[in-house]
């Protein structure tokens, strides 16, 4: 679906400099668990947030074992065993 279209405007783009922004909107929520944001980045640079869901988005799907182990691994932290 779409994934042969590119656009005329497209150039590469760091995404990993919005996480901590991503951080920041989660931690002001008191937001646990996993989230997907939908957003666009503009030709100036800017973000544009659409939307934040609480589930994995499709793009991470072929992922999804993986993922699951590593949120196990990470929500466990701080926490005893009992």
């Amino acid at each position: 679906k779409g994934n042969s279209l590119k656009s005329i405007n497209s150039k590469e783009i760091n995404h990993e400099i919005f996480i901590p922004i991503f951080c920041d909107i989660l931690t002001y929520l008191k937001y646990e668990g996993i989230a997907c944001f939908d957003y666009k980045v503009t030709s100036n640079g800017e973000l544009k947030i659409f939307e934040l869901n609480p589930r994995f988005g499709s793009s991470l799907s072929k992922f999804i074992h993986e993922m699951v182990l590593v949120y196990r691994r990470f929500s466990m932290v701080g926490k005893s065993r009992s």
